[in-house]
């Protein structure tokens, strides 16, 4: 028999809900449905064991609007509508799907509370934009596929990136604008020969008494390379060092960050007497004198999909007197000895920030990708006096600036708004009348990159407001709220889109009525 369970408030009843705890369905390539839900607005949580893709109410299909996609080994968390059912399809391999009532953690018998209906969703999982959404980027801009393979999105289209390992859905991709100051890391001018002729604007220099091979270029995944050999016998520990531009091509001064990076591939001969490799980030003052070179040692690639092997450097701030910077590739030899191996380079990029960015590709000039700009008018979805907004999303990293997930405004300092704060590192709501703040609320934990967070504001001026982040509530309290907005703003402040989320932004949701404290939390439950 099925179990019955039901969450109650001061005795009453509030949702019941009647299901096998846990029910599991067996998913193919051909659509499936379990039966439906009796009951109105029942919160479930799915888990598969193959990726899928689901909807509620219709009929599932592989990569289309309307329907979710769900990795194997994932948990999604969602609300049925009385009378609706669930339908699955998997993606690629069949699988299972279990099909459970979300549980507080706290109390294990009792069901969740009765969520309303949203007014308004924006699901950017699904690669399709909602055509309210108004995006636009006045460059290309880089992505990854459902394949793992590096694209590039025409000016103004919107970038729906993929993870390349795992090939999930990331979301809606949203980066300040950023510059890559080297000229060429499409390999443009590479000559295969011994020793061959390096891509323009590439010099080389050793130590290690080993000898030069351009093996040759191509494209894996997407990323343009090259596979440099090293070969012969290493007169002892030393550097192989590939520099990626002139050393008076980008211009940098005293304290500004800067970050490399670069794809790497072991791809011949091996690592044997090879202590590591490593990128440099070189800072020269105006006569071109060496001032600093620091970056990231101990990187050992290895031969797996060149997508999946992105490394970074940590960011570097330019000492005193500095006037150009520039990006050094290096492969150390540990001792003497006989030395074979190939690296493959793929698409380095130097860039002025604390972080790495998307990958931006170059032939000839330093290229610039402008910053990500979505945002939306509200409509009569939008409830002036009350109402709640929840978002999904997740950091590429952790920057020196703001970093904002969503704001309403109305083209003026009235706004309402959730961000990562620079000082604190912690996740802040809070709401702006006038310029002034009128109450904030912060998460009481440190924000990391690459961590999927929910987070949901209740604005309720007369009953008072609340944030919840990641299943818990972090501030509740009374305070105005600005009651005259007009726009939102997915991943940025303002209409020039300032403090970027730098990131994915997964799912918008909107309810037109202040959810209670418990509803919030359930909400953000991961």
């Amino acid at each position: 028999m099925p179990d019955a369970i039901a969450a109650s408030v001061g005795g009453a009843v509030i949702n019941a809900l009647v299901y096998d705890l846990p029910q599991v369905i067996a998913i193919s390539l051909a659509p499936v449905s379990p039966v439906a839900f009796p009951n109105a607005n029942t919160v479930v949580v799915l888990t598969a064991t193959t990726n899928c893709w689901f909807t509620v109410g219709g009929t599932a299909a592989k990569a289309t609007a309307g329907s979710d996609y769900l990795a194997a080994g994932t948990k999604w968390m969602l609300k049925i509508p009385a009378g609706q059912a669930l339908s699955f399809i998997a993606d690629s391999a069949a699988g299972y799907v279990s099909i459970t009532p979300a549980l507080p953690p706290a109390a294990p018998a009792v069901a969740l509370l009765n969520i309303p209906a949203a007014a308004q969703v924006f699901d950017f999982t699904t690669g399709v934009l909602d055509a309210s959404i108004t995006f636009t980027r006045t460059t290309t801009g880089p992505y990854f596929d459902n394949t793992g393979t590096l694209q590039t999105a025409a000016i103004n289209a919107a970038r729906f990136d993929y993870d390349p390992v795992a090939l999930t859905p990331r979301g809606l991709l949203i980066e300040e604008a950023r510059t890559n100051s080297i000229r060429n890391n499409t390999m443009v001018g590479a000559v295969a020969g011994t020793p061959g002729t390096l891509p323009t604007n590439w010099t080389q220099s050793t130590n290690t008494g080993c000898s030069l091979n351009v093996v040759g270029t191509g494209t894996e995944n997407g990323i343009a390379y090259v596979d440099l050999r090293i070969f012969g016998t290493a007169t002892g520990g030393g550097n192989f060092n590939f520099l990626t531009d002139a050393n008076n091509n980008a211009a940098a001064t005293p304290g500004q960050i800067w970050t490399g990076s670069c794809y790497m591939k072991l791809v011949g001969g091996s690592l044997t007497n090879i202590s590591s490799l490593s990128m440099g980030l070189q800072f020269f003052n105006a006569a071109l004198t060496i001032v600093q070179g620091t970056g990231l040692p101990g990187i050992m690639p290895s031969a797996a999909n060149l997508a999946v092997q992105r490394f970074v450097t940590n960011p570097q701030t330019a000492p005193a007197t500095t006037a150009w910077t520039r990006l050094s590739l290096n492969i150390n030899t540990a001792a003497a000895g006989a030395t074979d191996v190939t690296i493959r380079f793929g698409l380095p990029q130097l860039e002025l920030g604390a972080f790495a960015t998307s990958p931006i590709a170059t032939s000839t000039v330093a290229v610039t990708r402008a910053v990500d700009n979505a945002s939306a008018p509200l409509g009569g979805w939008y409830n002036q006096n009350t109402g709640t907004f929840d978002a999904e999303y997740i950091y590429e990293a952790i920057g020196t600036g703001q970093q904002t997930a969503i704001q309403l405004d109305n083209n003026s300092s009235d706004r309402m708004l959730i961000f990562r704060g620079t000082g604190s590192n912690q996740i802040v709501a809070t709401c702006i009348i006038g310029g002034a703040g009128q109450f904030s609320f912060n998460a009481p934990q440190q924000t990391v990159a690459l961590q999927l967070y929910k987070v949901a504001f209740a604005v309720d001026a007369v009953n008072g407001n609340n944030f919840a982040v990641s299943g818990a509530i972090v501030g509740s309290g009374l305070g105005a709220h600005p009651t005259t907005q007009t726009f939102l703003r997915l991943g940025a402040q303002g209409a020039g889109a300032a403090q970027p989320l730098n990131g994915w932004l997964r799912r918008f949701t909107y309810y037109n009525t202040a959810l209670t404290p418990a509803q919030l939390q359930a909400l953000t439950v991961y």
